[in-house]
Order: structure tokens, then sequence, then C-alpha cells
């Protein structure tokens, strides 16, 4: 049997004062019908599961699902930027430099530039520290899907599925190697990601 308990609060031991009627049912716990308030600051009428938070509310505590998907919206991508400056001259080719990941993430495509017009294909290689330096064993696109510009100045893929992988663990190094290049003097190579 349902038990009901109805009244005002005015305040507790504690300093809690609840404004409106409330509630203590078996099935859904303490309902409030009006705001919550602690002894200062502002009246909280809602927990909200908004995860834009649109509603800019001083009322309103977020639930932890709303607040990470919030964060993951605005920290969870970023990207890997690789450079290769030939000084003047056409690129060579090559392993040209690396770097660690501090986190895990999955990639999500690439753009490529590069001046002047040219062609260039650089392969991704990834491994921990015990296996450093990353090297052709360790590649990550696999044979042919290498991020390439052929005789244009830009090249792009939005979708990587297709990739043999796409994922690297926190502490991975990720090396970037020149399988060939021509012309092209200067090259960035951006690489999307999703954090883990």
């Amino acid at each position: 049997m349902k038990r009901f308990v109805y009244g005002l609060i005015a305040a507790s031991v504690i300093g809690l004062l609840c404004v409106g009627a409330y509630r203590v049912d078996n099935d859904d716990g303490v309902v409030i019908g009006g705001n919550l308030s602690l002894a200062s600051g502002t009246a909280i009428n809602e927990f909200s599961t908004d995860d834009t938070f649109a509603g800019d509310s001083d009322d309103a505590v977020p639930s932890e699902q709303a607040v990470k998907a919030y964060v993951d919206s605005k920290c969870g991508t970023g990207t890997l930027q690789f450079v290769f400056d030939g000084g003047g001259s056409a690129i060579t080719t090559g392993a040209k430099g690396w770097t660690r990941l501090g986190y895990g993430v999955t990639l999500t495509g690439w753009e490529f530039t590069c001046q002047p017009s040219g062609s260039i294909v650089v392969d991704l290689w990834g491994d921990v520290l015990g296996n450093f330096p990353p090297d052709n064993g360790d590649a990550m696109p696999g044979e042919g899907k290498e991020p390439t510009i052929t005789t244009a100045v830009s090249a792009s893929d939005a979708d990587i599925a297709d990739w043999s992988d796409v994922t690297w663990a926190a502490g991975t190094y990720v090396r970037a190697n020149v399988d060939s290049a021509a012309t092209c003097t200067y090259a960035v190579l951006t690489v999307f990601f999703a954090k883990d």
C-alpha cells in the first residue's frame, strides 16, 4: 500500500528550506512541489537532462549524463597535425616526426594541403613506448588508403571506416612517414579524431 505524506516544509536542522508541498511515495520517492533551497543562494526547481545547456538556468541542476554529453560535445574531438617542410626544396621521403597521445582516440578523417601543387603520400604509424620507434609494421591506414594528394594542393577524406584500424590507445606514439612526394615543398596533414 502506498503511503503519502503531504505537508509544507519550512526548515530543517541542516538549514534546508523547501517551499511548497511535498510527498513521500514508495514508488516515486520524495516529490517536492516547489523549489528546493538552502540557507542562501538560488532556489533549485529542476533536475535537468538538457545536454546542450540551452536553458542557461541558475535554477536547474544538470544530471550526470547531461554534463558528460555537454563536455564530450565541447572537448571530445581534436586534431593531430603533421608539418612537412622541404626548406624550399621538394619534400623527401622517410619518417619525419612523431607525437605522443595523452588519451585514446578514434580517427574520423583527414585533410591534407601542400604548396605548390604536387603529389604526396603519407603513412601513419603508431606503437607504444616499449616498441619505439613505430615503423611500417605499425601502419594505420592499410595499403592504398594513406592520406594522399595527387597533382593538387589539397585532398581530404571524412570517412576512413575502410582503414585497417582507426583507434590508438593512450600513450601511443604516432609517427608520420612520407612514402612518396613530388613537387610539394611544404605540406600539412591534419588528422581528425574523437577522444575515447
